[in-house]
């Protein structure tokens, strides 16, 4: 059966690791296509980007999170009944990000703050919302270049966060995988658990069928985790709580 998938971080790098995910998402489905707005969108996402790493210590957290998977990893190994061949790819690949993420000098796409299109682009972003042929014509002539061209250009620009991409990627994937889904019921629209406070949960995932007239709204902390059904009676009121049980999938995904 088809289904819907909603995922909830709970604490602050879990909520990083996601959002620059998302943002990776969508560079790769606009870096793809050869149109000009979806190059101007492809740049447009990629300064927002570049802004998020400008104001955090991005590098360190991932480098603090391989490392962690790799410690966690090698225990395992010791556990019997454990695919060794399996394990032993994904120690390789957590190796080669951690590698390639140190290896890299100073800051993550810092070779893009000097760059004049990108440059005046996030000028203009800070102060508005969008920007217009007139406003930057550097960024305008760029845009009616050949679409082959644009589309190289934002390769090569998309190449410099690279090896963080690939990094997040990574570790939100092992994540993901720590736990499998369990079938639970939400009592008048409303389910709450208890969690195991040696193993924290770092993100709930829910999935509900893919013509579900709801979708939940998840809270937590390190204790214990709430979720609550809601629906639209209309668009242009507030989401109420639904009143009848709810069959759904959860999974406490726990760092490994």
């Amino acid at each position: 059966m088809t289904q819907k998938l909603y995922e909830f971080p709970l604490n602050e790098r879990i909520r990083n690791f996601m959002r620059l995910e998302n943002h990776f998402t969508q560079l790769k489905y606009f870096a793809q296509n050869k149109n000009s707005w979806d190059s101007q969108t492809c740049l447009f996402v990629l300064v927002d980007l570049l802004n998020i790493i400008e104001r955090q210590d991005l590098r360190s957290e991932v480098i603090k999170e391989l490392d962690r998977n790799i410690s966690a990893l090698n225990t395992l190994a010791e556990a019997p009944g454990v695919d060794e061949q399996r394990l032993q790819l994904t120690l390789d690949q957590l190796h080669t990000q951690l590698h390639a993420i140190q290896n890299t000098r100073g800051k993550i796409g810092s070779d893009l703050r000097n760059n004049d299109i990108i440059n005046s682009v996030r000028q203009r972003l800070a102060s508005a919302s969008t920007i217009c042929s007139f406003e930057v014509p550097s960024f305008y002539y760029w845009l009616n270049q050949d679409s082959t061209y644009r589309h190289d250009q934002l390769q090569t620009w998309l190449q410099s966060v690279r090896v963080l991409e690939d990094a997040v990627i990574l570790s939100n994937r092992l994540l993901r995988q720590s736990n499998e889904f369990s079938s639970q019921q939400a009592q008048s629209g409303f389910f709450q658990q208890t969690l195991k406070t040696q193993h924290p949960c770092q993100m709930v995932r829910v999935a509900l069928p893919e013509d579900a007239q709801y979708f939940p709204e998840a809270s937590g902390s390190k204790h214990r985790i709430s979720i609550r059904f809601l629906h639209h009676e209309s668009l242009n009121q507030r989401p109420v709580q639904v009143e009848k049980d709810v069959e759904f999938a959860l999974s406490c995904c726990v760092a490994l």
